[in-house]
């Protein structure tokens, strides 16, 4: 969208070969496994291949979380068994705590429903877990307003 002139401004997990866009260091991110509070597995890290036993609640398939654990269970050669998909973290939660499946989101976004829904959050012990972020925006000079959007996003963040 950057590139496209879409939008000024972005955040993305991972940089891309492209010289027209700048990247910036922002923060860093951790993906967690989300379950019932009565789920099985007691343990608190796990690895991701061991949790593809279990049945899953995803993101849409166009989210960059679903990307990432679809080529994770093909890394691991098991089968992503995918028992709904739904659009937002909270839809994923409220399917945890329905008992859906099991599911992956950013530790901070989730956090929000963990005590309201009774959900338990296992560290993955997997690399791809730990997601570098940055501001994106193209080479060129930003406008004033965009230059204070990044400021203000930097100011906060969690480098």
């Amino acid at each position: 969208a950057i590139r496209d002139r879409q939008a000024n401004v972005g955040v993305i997990t991972g940089e891309t070969a492209d010289s027209s866009l700048n990247f910036i260091p922002y923060r860093t991110d951790r993906l967690v496994a989300i379950v019932h509070r009565k789920h099985p597995y007691r343990s608190r890290e796990v690895s991701f291949a061991e949790l593809l036993d279990f049945d899953f609640v995803g993101l849409e398939s166009d989210s960059a979380i679903a990307r990432t654990i679809e080529d994770a269970a093909l890394l691991a050669r098991k089968v992503l068994r995918l028992r709904v998909r739904v659009k937002s973290f909270e839809a994923v939660c409220r399917m945890i705590e329905a008992g859906m499946g099991v599911g992956i989101l950013p530790e901070g976004a989730a956090a929000t429903y963990r005590k309201e829904m009774g959900l338990r959050f296992l560290d993955l012990s997997d690399a791809w877990a730990s997601r570098r972020m940055y501001l994106c925006t193209r080479q060129e000079a930003l406008t004033f307003p965009q230059r204070r959007l990044v400021d203000h996003l930097l100011a906060r963040s969690l480098v």
